[in-house]
């Protein structure tokens, strides 16, 4: 479905703010930005609009390397930041009650080196809304602004949707350990603790057993399943997250009888309970790579039976999953 002149319009606009920003990095040729901030916080593209924003087209003449890890403490927000340039290296920590206000901060501190302007360790952070003073220099000063009246940070929602595709292998629900693959969908809230809600399913590559005292008569299986789960997501770093999730699965098998007269097959439900615990790096931009452990209780243990041979089958009390996935976040 398309909204009359909307994704038109959208896609122009994103267009447009992507060639904006390619030419705000161009124009910062002799600087080179290393910018670690968690998820819902400014981009490096931000920091570099900004700084090429109040060096209002200067020439830069030293290059210099800025380093910044943004962090949230207790109570404040918090930059480590480096430089190292000609005049050698300096590190500070800034602290401020948003990210957008440090990643501001950064930006204009990084002019004024870039500028040649000399840092003045007792001057206070700039880090509170105000105007930027014009440093003095032989060239044009950087032009007085006030922070508060540059281009806004359009934040990140509160939220993110992701969709995330796994290789599985799986101990003691099947016959066999053996492979499958999932499908995942993923919401994240931002709160004190982030949040996140999945919807996942998926299939297991089918397999076959015999019954010992009868090899040429058994089994084919086959598992579908469904998960629902509920996770929280503390961050470990900068850009690492920890996932604690528990919830339910609705799993249904089937098996199809071979090696004997009459081979009846069967399809039957097993619910279970989910525990899993999961780590997620970064690899660039919206995508994460994800690994992780999960434990499956099953509510029910149905034997799957060959009459009149004998049992062929029934899932271990718990069975262990093992996941490597990758994400893309679509919001």
């Amino acid at each position: 479905m398309v909204w009359p002149g909307g994704s038109r319009g959208l896609y122009n606009r994103r267009t447009v703010t992507g060639i904006a920003l390619l030419l705000l990095v161009a124009a910062l040729p002799n600087l080179e930005l290393e910018w670690r901030a968690p998820p819902g916080c400014p981009s490096r593209s931000f920091v570099e609009s900004e700084i090429a924003r109040l060096l209002g087209g200067i020439d830069q003449t030293s290059p210099l390397i800025v380093e910044v890890d943004l962090r949230q403490g207790p109570g404040v927000w918090v930059a480590a930041l480096r430089l190292r340039g000609a005049r050698g290296d300096e590190s500070r920590e800034l602290e401020g009650e948003t990210c957008e206000s440090l990643a501001k901060a950064v930006a204009v501190i990084t002019a004024m080196v870039l500028t040649e302007a000399p840092l003045d360790e007792k001057a206070p952070q700039p880090v509170i809304t105000g105007t930027v003073a014009a440093p003095p220099s032989r060239r044009e000063p950087l032009i007085a602004r006030s922070v508060a009246t540059s281009p806004a940070f359009v934040a990140e929602p509160p939220f993110r949707l992701a969709l995330r595709i796994d290789l599985l292998g799986d101990v003691g629900i099947l016959p066999h350990p053996g492979p499958g693959i999932g499908l995942s969908l993923g919401l994240t809230v931002d709160v004190a603790v982030p949040i996140r809600f999945e919807l996942g399913g998926g299939a297991w590559w089918p397999q076959s057993r015999t019954i010992r005292a009868t090899p040429q008569a058994g089994g084919e299986f086959g598992l579908w399943w469904v998960q629902g789960r509920g996770c929280l997501a503390p961050p470990l770093a900068t850009a690492w997250t920890l996932y604690l999730c528990g919830g339910m699965e609705f799993a249904v098998s089937s098996a199809e009888g071979f090696g004997v007269s009459t081979p009846l097959g069967t399809t039957t439900a097993i619910p279970g309970v989910v525990g899993e615990v999961r780590i997620s790096p970064v690899i660039s931009g919206a995508w994460r790579a994800m690994v992780s452990l999960q434990a499956v209780l099953p509510l029910a243990r149905p034997v799957f039976e060959l009459e009149p041979i004998g049992d062929v089958h029934q899932a271990r009390e718990v069975g262990f999953r093992g996941a490597l996935g990758l994400e893309f976040g679509i919001l």
